[in-house]
């Protein structure tokens, strides 16, 4: 320890845990020359000035609001891309949203440890997700959370494509079903009412045929084409419709 001269003085912190089960109000004593029974080691001409008392009043947590869920359109194997920042349009108005932090964990948003950065393009990584906001809130912060869950969305079909493997367009790449509807099953008929293909999630069309008797794995002719698409979904119907093939 550094010798204090007389009449000199010397400053430090110590960091002190207070149990979960103290409440309220209660008295802090620090003491210094006190070996942990009452006696000093220090022989000093004045013993009355070694301690000192302060009174503690610790303010309680406020709940954590609920805030509505937010929905994404699952992009494949449960996951969807969020922009979180819309929740704050949900947070009261007497809350300072400009010191709004994102946490995937309550523990993170009272140490204010692994902010989420991105939060207007963020992805789930579970399903569904808790998300905690963490608003400054004189003397102390308010927390939020909502959940993230993740929803099958119709699917878009296109009118046509290309399968001429010049890298764009090559396959009846029909948007929000593959990895999402992972039952589906999507059937092809040419102009005659024959099935021509039959595919699933493991096995895209890509313009050759693999039912029939004829041309088997070969390129089909220019032409429109037929669809029936059983989802396997309880909540979607079959889709049916037409799509060109060209080259």
């Amino acid at each position: 320890l550094d010798i204090i001269e007389i009449g000199g003085s010397e400053t430090n912190s110590v960091v002190i845990s207070i149990p979960e089960f103290v409440e309220g109000e209660f008295e802090l004593l620090a003491v210094v020359d006190d070996d942990g029974t009452g006696n000093g080691t220090v022989n000093e001409i004045v013993e009355i000035n070694n301690s000192y008392i302060e009174n503690i009043s610790l303010l309680s947590s406020e709940p954590i609001i609920e805030l509505d869920d937010l929905l994404g359109c699952d992009q494949g194997f449960n996951s969807a891309a969020f922009d979180l920042s819309v929740q704050l349009d949900l947070i009261d108005m007497s809350f300072d949203t400009s010191t709004a932090k994102f946490y995937l964990s309550v523990e993170d948003a009272q140490q204010q440890i692994n902010e989420i950065i991105q939060i207007t393009n963020f992805t789930n990584t579970l399903e569904p997700q808790i998300i905690f906001i963490r608003v400054e809130s004189l003397p102390c912060y308010q927390l939020f959370q909502f959940l993230l869950n993740v929803e099958n969305c119709p699917p878009v079909v296109p009118q046509g494509f290309s399968p001429n493997e010049d890298g764009y367009n090559d396959w009846f790449n029909i948007q929000g079903l593959y990895d999402i509807f992972e039952n589906h099953e999507l059937l092809i008929y040419n102009r005659y009412g024959s099935l021509i293909f039959k595919g699933d999630n493991s096995l895209k069309w890509r313009g050759r045929s693999n039912k029939g008797l004829n041309d088997l794995g070969k390129l089909l002719p220019v032409g429109t084409y037929f669809y029936v698409l059983h989802l396997n979904d309880p909540d979607f119907e079959s889709l049916a419709g037409w799509v060109y093939l060209n080259y």
